[in-house]
């Protein structure tokens, strides 16, 4: 959890404390039914911004080692991928195009994989 910092737990903390008051401000209170509209309004509001918040962050936040080491856990699982359909191809488990398409998806992947990872390296 490196992506997580002060401010991303500034920001929920404020977004639950603003929740918070907006629910003790309603409950409390005795406005017209427009201004409930209104503070559940903003009560949607803020949920929604904290939600797209902390997804965007767990998504962009991530080290650029955290990423080089993603990619390379993912590069070993494709050759693991790719030893299995061998053997399970030797062993007549599965039919020659089912192994060739299985083959090219690796195959692609593995591409795909490796130029990100070298794109990575490029940035330092």
């Amino acid at each position: 959890m490196k992506w997580v910092n002060e401010d991303f737990i500034w920001g929920i903390m404020i977004s639950v404390l603003v929740l918070t008051l907006f629910i003790i401000v309603s409950l409390f209170s005795q406005f017209p039914a427009t201004i409930y509209n209104i503070i559940f309004l903003l009560m949607t509001i803020d949920m929604v911004t904290m939600l797209y918040y902390i997804s965007y962050i767990s998504r962009t936040k991530l080290t650029q080692g955290e990423t080089k080491e993603e990619l390379r856990v993912r590069l070993n699982l494709i050759e693991l991928g790719k030893k299995e359909a061998e053997k399970r191809y030797y062993n007549r488990m599965i039919g020659d195009k089912i192994y060739n398409k299985i083959m090219q998806d690796y195959e692609q992947e593995d591409i795909n994989l490796r130029s990100k990872l070298k794109n990575l390296k490029l940035r330092k």
